[in-house]
């Protein structure tokens, strides 16, 4: 079944010096398409409406990145600009998103770009296709954070659905025997697995545990009888 799904891809090499010189500046992706010279090499096209404090910053900060090869601005708007934006040729072994999406069945609902990383809101075909873009991004040396699942088919159930972090310490937990009686693990344990502090764990494995109980009963548990949960 599919489902939508927000991620962000932190720290992409594309354009990465541009907003790092220029924090406050928040880029919405409107088209792209890409050039293919006849060696081969590719260069992107990104046209994005841009906001920031300092469009001269902005542009500077383009014009000294050695990722960007050329670029202009196509309409001004007072608070923000569209820029045609072109790339040098990407190196071959780069992992580009958008070619990931178009072999795996993803459609773009939104794109957007900031100091942070790439934003995408995008529609996924089964949670297979998720997990090979994390997959496919980790092992290209970036990183990608869940930032929110939702089902299309039932919204009502969408609400309790466990965010990537809540995911990934609940999963965790389960595996290192945390909910067992005596329990296999600690909190400190799956924190320095994590590379957060037990206090980020307990937070997440208790957020995501209460939405699962919440789903299980529809969304019906009483607030007489709360969830109850072990700390250690």
């Amino acid at each position: 079944m599919s489902f939508v799904a927000t991620v962000t891809v932190c720290n992409p090499p594309l354009f990465q010096k541009t907003f790092e010189a220029v924090p406050d500046a928040h880029s919405t992706v409107e088209n792209y398409h890409f050039l293919e010279g006849d060696s081969g090499e590719r260069r992107y096209v990104f046209f994005w409406w841009v906001t920031t404090g300092d469009f001269d910053a902005h542009e500077l900060a383009l014009a000294d990145d050695p990722t960007v090869g050329e670029f202009r601005e196509l309409a001004d708007v007072g608070d923000r600009r569209l820029y045609r934006i072109v790339t040098e040729p990407v190196p071959s072994d780069w992992t580009m998103l958008y070619l990931f999406f178009r072999d795996n069945d993803v459609t773009v609902l939104e794109s957007s770009r900031s100091v942070r990383g790439a934003h995408i809101e995008a529609r996924f075909p089964s949670f297979d296709a998720l997990q090979a873009l994390r997959a496919t991004v980790c092992g290209s040396g970036a990183d990608v954070e869940i930032e929110r699942i939702r089902s299309e088919a039932d919204p009502e159930l969408s609400e309790y659905r466990l965010t990537g972090k809540q995911r990934e310490a609940v999963a965790l937990a389960a595996r290192r025997g945390y909910f067992e009686t005596p329990s296999r693990t600690s909190l400190d344990e799956l924190a320095a697995e994590l590379g957060v502090t037990p206090q980020a764990v307990s937070k997440r494995v208790r957020a995501g545990v209460e939405k699962l109980v919440e789903t299980a009963l529809g969304g019906d548990s009483s607030p007489d009888e709360p969830v109850r949960h072990r700390e250690q």
